[in-house]
């Protein structure tokens, strides 16, 4: 029978590993069947011959090796004895066993088959990179998953109806009445203030012409509208979950009108600035009160103000259209919804709750368009604050 030194365990003599711990044995060497650790004496008096002449060889080797010796550095294969964490231990080769590794070495894996290298601690590029596919499904799942919630269908389906009630609310001349409801009320709250006389110069403007012009033109003003909706529903439409690639037209056709949009707004915020800064200068040059100067250059600071708050809208606007179509496409992260989107589609919200009170209680095509387009800014917001939350990387 072949002992291992390391454990002790009994093996066959034609083992060639320990079947308990895995250290290798010899092939050529088989143990005669006796403990080699127990003294091969037949008489008392050789035994303690021999037992002190092995407990003064430590001390004898030590005084030998002292000056040589690092203590850092793992005792030498073919000394007879190895000072270690567990005691005095018999050297392998002594018994025929071949040099076995350290502790350290064996529970390193070498004893094994297996090396250190064969476990790294940390992932190598090739490595990581093969969780970046994983990780994109999951989040293109996700913003997929967003875009066909019903919450998003609610939103458009709200925004379709604002745009088709808001056409048959200036095909019926209704949209006239309001605006001159709308002077009334916000004169009997704010006194003559100078916007609404920019109001009441529109009104007139508007009656003074042919009617059926007029409703024409505002009807085609809603085209733009009309057009996001169409966009709306080719993004929730074309969105799913059932084929790896998309058909991303939708989105690409929201971009393109808001970037239309976009320029006619600067357009229009350059006028007003204009505007702003003429009534300045002429209420300046007529050296009318102070006041009424006063007046006039705080609305121009808040006509520049409302300018940049704009533009930042529009931008961030596109932006998001774009992050939501390349999530929702190949899943890559471009970034977070923006949270002014978020804030300026919830005050879009209030504003357009609190325009529905001042219109009088008979017009309800007027009050159908403001509470389809308060619950179209609702609902687009609270879909962007869960789009928010859920389509990141975590």
């Amino acid at each position: 029978m072949k002992r291992c030194l390391y454990c002790g365990f009994e093996n066959s003599d034609t083992a060639e590993f320990c079947e308990k711990c895995g250290n290798q044995l010899l092939d050529n060497v088989v143990s005669t069947g006796s403990d080699p650790f127990e003294v091969p004496s037949g008489t008392e008096e050789a035994a303690a011959a021999e037992a002190e002449q092995e407990e003064a060889a430590p001390a004898a080797y030590a005084e030998e090796t002292a000056p040589e010796e690092n203590i850092d550095e793992a005792p030498a294969a073919g000394n007879d004895f190895a000072e270690g964490e567990a005691g005095l231990a018999y050297n392998a080769q002594d018994y025929g066993y071949a040099a076995q590794a350290s502790a350290q070495q064996n529970y390193d894996g070498q004893a094994y088959g297996y090396s250190a290298s064969d476990f790294p601690e940390t992932p190598t590029e090739d490595e990581e990179e093969s969780y970046i596919p994983q990780n994109r499904n999951l989040l293109r799942t996700k913003a997929r998953k967003m875009v066909k919630n019903p919450l998003f269908f609610l939103a458009a389906l709200a925004y379709t109806a604002s745009v088709v009630l808001g056409i048959l609310n200036v095909v019926t001349g209704a949209a006239v009445t309001n605006i001159a409801t709308l002077s009334n009320t916000l004169r009997a709250q704010l006194g003559d203030v100078t916007v609404l006389k920019y109001v009441d110069i529109a009104y007139k403007f508007i009656t003074e012409k042919d009617q059926l012009l007029v409703r024409g033109i505002g009807a085609l003003t809603y085209i733009p509208g009309l057009m996001i909706a169409i966009a709306l529903w080719m993004i929730f439409f074309q969105t799913t979950n059932k084929t790896e690639q998309i058909n991303t037209s939708g989105f690409t056709f929201a971009r393109v009108l808001k970037i239309l949009e976009f320029i006619v707004v600067c357009f229009v915020l350059l006028a007003g600035i204009g505007v702003s800064v003429y009534n300045v200068v002429t209420t300046a040059a007529a050296k009318e009160e102070v006041f009424m100067l006063f007046l006039c250059v705080i609305a121009l600071l808040v006509v520049i103000l409302l300018s940049v708050l704009t533009i930042m809208y529009y931008l961030q606007v596109i932006f998001a259209i774009k992050l939501v179509r390349t999530n929702c496409k190949t899943g890559d992260n471009i970034g977070r919804f923006p949270g002014f989107v978020i804030f300026v589609t919830f005050l879009g919200f209030a504003l357009q709750a609190a325009s529905i009170v001042p219109k009088a209680p008979d017009d309800y095509i007027g009050l159908a368009v403001g509470g389809a387009s308060a619950a179209w800014f609702l609902l687009i917001t609270i879909w962007a604050i869960v789009y928010r939350s859920v389509v990141r990387n975590r």
